[in-house]
């Protein structure tokens, strides 16, 4: 008799097809709260529709256009993975900065 393929009479087989995910993952994926489907498609189109207008208002010389694209790009970190690593990677850019400002004798 052949152990590969056979289990014991009434135990569950092993699905070889979906991978069971780490324990660190299983507990991020539980404390992670769900949101409506609505508010989030809400917030993702209302994102996308300021990050619009602030492209265009950049064009115009009447409207500030920066302020609709921080608007926007805040509205869609929330919902939008690529978005939110794009303002980390920002903001630690920008403490960088700072902090090299900071120092005396630093050069510009």
């Amino acid at each position: 008799m052949s152990s590969i393929g056979s289990t014991a009479p009434g135990a569950p087989s092993p699905s070889p097809s979906v991978p069971t995910p780490p324990a660190a993952t299983k507990k991020a994926l539980s404390r992670r709260k769900r949101r409506h489907p609505l508010l989030r498609a809400l917030r993702i189109g209302s994102g996308s529709l300021l990050l619009l207008v602030g492209f265009i208002a950049g064009l115009l010389p009447i409207l500030q256009g920066w302020i609709f694209v921080l608007a926007g790009l805040s509205l869609l970190s929330t919902e939008v993975r690529l978005v939110r690593k794009g303002r980390i990677i920002a903001l630690r850019r920008y403490r960088r900065w700072r902090r090299s400002r900071s120092r005396p004798g630093a050069m510009p």
